[in-house]
């Protein structure tokens, strides 16, 4: 079957009206961030007053792994956290590149390793009290926000989600759903996807294939909108 739709991509050009509506929904898709952006700095005010708010942290979570099974690292596009690097971060960054140890898998596993454990253990520390169980998810939230931040500023806006451990668990789990059309016969490698793509993937380098299915495409469709050739399309 991936050989066959691998051809079919190489041989059939994506419609010029296909091609704007991927552009529509993309920018269709920035205005929506504009506004969920808002709630990673309104949940961590509010959260210190009103600590409950953190387990709105459980609903990032559960959204980001029920995504993985049927799309991948799609919810990652529109996370509050995420958003929030794309909207706000992204003016201050350097826009430098991810060291490669961070994108490791080992250095992903680790993480998801501790900062579910230390989660773990605090909660059960406080089981059953509502507030302070709140307030563990809250401290995650702003702890992990605070690095993220740090790091967006020397290098890539989405540092963060190089290893965030819910992004790594999507894109193991959903590593070929959804996977970006590449259009062999259309695509010039000229490199404008690549460097659009806000987790530093190429999509040019899957053009004799056909598909790029890389588990950290968060399908934010930034590629598709920035490609001269309309060569790029998550249609099947």
């Amino acid at each position: 079957m991936t050989t066959s739709h691998a051809g079919a991509c190489a041989t059939c050009p994506l419609p010029p009206a296909q091609a704007k509506t991927a552009r529509d929904r993309f920018w269709k898709r920035q205005g929506i961030k504009q506004t969920v952006w808002v709630v990673l700095p309104l949940t961590l005010i509010l959260g210190w007053f009103y600590p409950v708010l953190g387990f709105g942290v459980l609903i990032c979570m559960g959204a980001s792994i029920a995504t993985g099974f049927f799309a991948g690292r799609a919810w990652c596009d529109v996370c509050p956290r995420g958003t929030f690097f794309d909207v706000v971060m992204r003016r201050f960054s350097a826009n430098r590149p991810v060291p490669k140890f961070l994108r490791s898998t080992a250095f992903r596993i680790a993480m998801l390793a501790f900062l579910m454990g230390t989660m773990t253990w605090r909660l059960i520390a406080v089981w059953g009290d509502l507030p302070k169980m709140g307030m563990v998810f809250f401290t995650l939230l702003a702890v992990t926000t605070l690095v993220g931040i740090v790091l967006a500023v020397p290098l890539n806006a989405r540092t963060w989600c190089a290893f965030c451990p819910m992004g790594s668990m999507a894109a193991w789990i959903g590593k070929r759903k959804m996977p970006l059309a590449v259009n062999n016969e259309k695509c010039t490698a000229c490199g404008l996807c690549a460097r659009a793509c806000p987790m530093e993937l190429d999509p040019a380098a899957h053009r004799e294939r056909g598909l790029m299915e890389h588990g950290d495409c968060s399908k934010c469709l930034r590629c598709t909108a920035v490609c001269p050739k309309q060569a790029l399309s998550f249609e099947k």
